[in-house]
């Protein structure tokens, strides 16, 4: 279940659909991603770090209406990131931005369309508006990937969910 915007209170955090989380301390966060997107910010000079999770580009009026998870929505979760660092003097510059996910996961015919392709495009729009620069990035294709970001060094690994399954299914388990 999704805790909405938190800050990092321990070392090691899992972050779902609609969590933003903020750190002022060293941290591992993760998260498991397909056609969601994860942006990572981190300010080495002021030891602040943020990551969000969002599931979706921007309400729509029909969903802004029954929706109250704000976070996850990327144009929500993204603006309240930015909100935040810019109160704590960060200039968009000295972030560095990272983006993961956007890949093709879920087939939503014609309502839709390619979530994952959206939430790139707004990603990317929204942080080139603001002054923001892409530094890294791992995105699109088939499949998802599990992301860790360690807020201290701001590196971020990636494993591709088909290995995390496949390792599963060669895993023998007794009764």
């Amino acid at each position: 279940m999704s805790k909405g915007l938190f800050f990092a209170s321990a070392d090691r955090h899992f972050i779902v659909a609609g969590d933003v989380i903020i750190s002022h301390i060293p941290c591992k966060i993760s998260t498991v991603l397909g056609s969601c997107v994860s942006v990572t910010m981190l300010h080495r000079g002021k030891g602040l770090a943020a990551m969000c999770h969002g599931m979706l580009p921007a309400p729509t009026v029909w969903m802004e209406e029954r929706d109250q998870e704000r976070w996850r929505y990327l144009s929500h979760a993204l603006s309240d990131m930015r909100a935040y660092f810019a109160g704590q003097g960060a200039e968009p510059a000295c972030v560095e931005v990272k983006i993961f996910g956007g890949g093709w996961i879920i087939n939503t015919g014609s309502v839709l369309g390619n979530v994952g392709e959206k939430n790139l495009r707004l990603a990317r729009d929204f942080l080139d508006a603001n002054g923001f620069r892409v530094e890294a990035e791992h995105v699109a294709g088939q499949g998802g990937r599990m992301i860790t970001f360690d807020t201290s060094t701001g590196a971020v690994s990636v494993k591709a969910v088909s290995q995390l399954f496949q390792l599963r299914q060669n895993t023998s388990y007794k009764q």
